[in-house]
């Protein structure tokens, strides 16, 4: 057999196959394997010290963080797609603890993130302008009695946690964000120190950095486009942790870390050639969000706003908890849509959100699109009216002028992109699919693009409307994995922190700094016997 192929295994009793458990009435094809033999004897051979699987915001922090570290550590960041082609590219960018529970584990992770955030801008101004820094708070919305009621336990809640917050009414909300839609009894919970930064900008500014404490040795190498075919793991300290890509084949000497998001578990099975065990864990959650530009009238936001409903996805997470959700996410759920709006440091208006499971289809959903704008309009009144808008004629998109242009000429390819491992490639390919234009009287809808990237679409709907879409790595239970797997100290997992990558990305970061560089402060107080690999094993199976 190919050793590419083999695991190598020792007191550990782990499989000595790489390859995918089969289901019944499949067979293993020969010929793949030898292919991938080939493969990997023509491939780019590269040795590092560490390889990180993932480009987006929490992969980039980890490298980042090695680099500043070991002055003399070499790292390999690898991606299947270009720079922020995931949920990083798709984000609002909120690093806020307004809505956070501090009953929950990641409390504490989120508090250092937003704590070293604030270190990078305060000791590097360029740093602030480079990722469009906005210390402009949050505020939390309420429209009846209990949710007003609920902002109340909330801001004694953040107060006990040391984040101060003030309960507004409804003059004090009109008085500070004129463009709401405020009624009597309405109520805000402000958090002032609540801060909001341009995702795609931060992993921009972050593979720069890397880049630049490359040095002349090349430190830092960034292999991007490159999906990963499969990996070679190994219990023995005194083996490499390989990482096999369409046009690489990376050694790892110290250490392989797995933050490829949704795609984790998926990489994991495969390489441990194990029934289903960690894909169940990770379930990739589309999300959209919308750029656009303000109606004329519309006075631009002061604060990142936020209906309190949001906060149910913050909630503490537990193993009950995950049992629950991992059937739920099985099953499927229905599209949810919350509010949150948000200026851009350009004077843009950042809306959102939705939530669903419907697999890996990156596509742009004129439904889903139609509904963040109704839901939108509810708070934000003015993005109704037609007199305003300047992008279309008839003032906004309804359902029914999305569909319909969708579907007369310009209707788009909707194509699944769920690679299985060893079909294509486990990290999963490049897809781009066809685009087409229409037009009619009031409304032009151009289809930009079909994101080449598999993890994001963008597409314009007018002339000044954007729609972005990313797969949030949703983990079973609401906590990420951050740890080394069970039996594999040197390989380390940074994955499903779904919405809150550039929140918990920094802290993460610490966190798998400490596993490979035990002498360094101790960070255990950020951590919980929740976010290890090995406690997610013991949850109820499905």
């Amino acid at each position: 057999m190919c050793q590419a192929h083999l695991l190598h295994a020792g007191s550990a009793g782990l499989p000595s196959t790489l390859q995918p458990t089969l289901r019944p009435g499949r067979h293993r094809s020969y010929l793949r394997q030898q292919r991938g033999c080939a493969a990997a004897a023509t491939a780019q051979k590269l040795q590092v010290d560490f390889a990180v699987v993932g480009g987006g915001i929490i992969g980039l922090c980890i490298a980042h963080a090695i680099l500043l570290k070991d002055k003399k550590a070499s790292v390999a960041l690898v991606e299947k797609g270009g720079l922020c082609a995931g949920a990083t590219g798709a984000g609002q960018g909120y690093v806020w603890m307004a809505h956070r529970d501090p009953a929950s584990p990641l409390w504490s992770l989120a508090a250092r993130s937003k704590h070293l955030w604030q270190g990078l801008v305060d000791s590097d101004p360029a740093w602030r302008k480079a990722i469009e820094w906005q210390d402009i708070g949050s505020i939390l919305l309420g429209r009846t009695k209990d949710e007003q009621a609920g902002l109340g336990g909330r801001q004694t809640m953040l107060a006990a946690a040391g984040v101060s917050a003030s309960l507004l009414n409804d003059v004090q909300l009109r008085n500070l964000e004129p463009s709401l839609g405020v009624s009597p009894g309405s109520s805000g919970l402000l958090v002032e120190t609540d801060v909001q930064l341009n995702g795609r900008r931060a992993a921009e500014t972050l593979q720069a950095a890397c880049v630049g404490l490359s040095g002349p040795h090349d430190r830092f190498q960034g292999l991007f486009q490159q999906p990963v075919t499969h990996l070679d793991l190994s219990d023995d300290e005194h083996r490499p942790q390989v990482v096999h890509t369409t046009s690489s084949r990376v050694e790892a000497r110290q250490g392989l870390v797995l933050a490829a998001g949704a795609w984790t578990g998926r990489l994991l099975d495969a390489a441990l050639a194990v029934h289903p065990t960690w894909a169940p864990l990770f379930r990739p959650r589309r999300g959209h969000l919308l750029e656009l530009q303000l109606p004329d009238s519309m006075p631009p936001l002061q604060h990142g706003l936020m209906e309190v409903s949001y906060t149910q996805h913050y909630a503490r997470p537990s193993k009950v908890e995950a049992g629950v959700s991992r059937r739920a996410a099985v099953e499927g759920d229905q599209l949810g849509v919350t509010f949150t709006a948000a200026p851009s440091a350009s004077g843009s208006l950042l809306l959102g959100s939705s939530r669903e499971f419907s697999g890996w289809d990156t596509s742009p959903c004129p439904a889903t699109v139609d509904a963040i704008l109704d839901h939108a309009e509810q708070y934000l009144p003015m993005l109704s009216n037609p007199k305003d808008m300047k992008a279309s004629c008839s003032g906004r998109l309804t359902r029914k002028s999305i569909l319909d242009v969708s579907t007369s000429g310009s209707r788009r390819q909707h194509q699944q992109t769920d690679a299985q491992p060893g079909s294509n490639t486990a990290h999963g390919a490049a897809d781009a699919s066809q685009h087409s234009s229409s037009s009619c009287d009031e409304v032009h809808i151009e289809a930009l693009a079909r994101a080449e990237h598999e993890t994001q679409s963008v597409i314009s709907l007018m002339d000044h409307v954007e729609v972005r879409v990313g797969l949030r790595p949703y983990m079973v239970g609401g906590a990420p994995l951050i740890g080394p797997l069970p039996g594999l100290p040197h390989v380390v997992v940074a994955a499903g922190h779904e919405g809150s990558g550039l929140t918990l990305g920094p802290a993460t970061a610490e966190l798998v700094l400490h596993h490979f560089y035990p002498e360094l402060e101790d960070s255990s107080s950020m951590h919980s016997d929740i976010l290890h690999p090995r406690t997610a094993l013991t949850n109820e199976p499905i």
